[in-house]
C-alpha cells in the first residue's frame, strides 16, 4: 500500500507540472512568474551531479535532470524571455564549505530576485544583489568574481 501511495504521488506531480523542452514555452505557461518558473524545476528537474560541464537549458529540460547550474540555465533562460525582466547566472562560493552554487537572479521592475533550484526570492525596492546574497540560507556565500 504505502508503494502505491508513494507511486501516486510522483505521478501527481507529474501530472501537475507539465513537460516543455524551450524556456519560450516555459515563459509562457508560468506568465513571467518566478515563482512558477522555481516550482516547475522543483517538480521537473532531478538533481544529478554534472560535474564540470554546462548544458543550456533546453538540453536540461529534455534529461529533465541536472544540478545547480541546470536549473540555474532554465531559471535564466525562461526569464530573458518575458518582458521587463533581464536575468543572468551569479556563481557563488561558500567560504567555510570551499563549494560553489549557480543561482539565476533577475531584474523585475526596481525589485532584484534570484530563483535558486526551487525557490524564487524577491528582494524589496532598493535592495542589492549583495543583500540578497547576505541573506540566503545555508551558510555565507559570496559571489565569484
Amino acid at each position: 500500500m504505502r508503494k502505491v501511495l508513494i507511486l501516486g504521488v510522483f505521478v501527481l506531480v507529474g501530472c501537475i507540472t507539465p513537460r516543455f523542452y524551450e524556456p519560450s514555452e516555459l515563459a509562457e505557461y508560468t506568465n513571467c512568474e518566478p515563482s512558477k518558473i522555481a516550482y516547475w524545476i522543483t517538480g521537473r528537474m532531478n538533481y544529478l551531479e554534472q560535474g564540470p560541464y554546462w548544458d543550456d537549458a533546453s538540453v536540461c529540460m529534455r534529461h529533465q535532470s541536472g544540478d545547480c547550474k541546470c536549473a540555474a540555465a532554465i531559471a535564466m533562460e525562461t526569464l530573458n524571455h518575458c518582458p521587463n525582466i533581464a536575468s543572468w547566472m551569479v556563481i557563488l562560493d561558500h567560504k567555510e564549505k570551499k563549494v560553489a552554487h549557480a543561482v539565476a537572479f533577475f531584474t523585475k521592475g526596481d525589485r532584484i530576485g534570484y530563483i535558486d533550484w526551487g525557490r524564487a526570492v524577491i528582494g524589496p525596492s532598493g535592495v542589492s544583489v549583495s543583500d540578497l546574497i547576505a541573506d540566503m540560507p545555508g551558510g555565507v556565500w559570496e559571489e565569484r568574481e
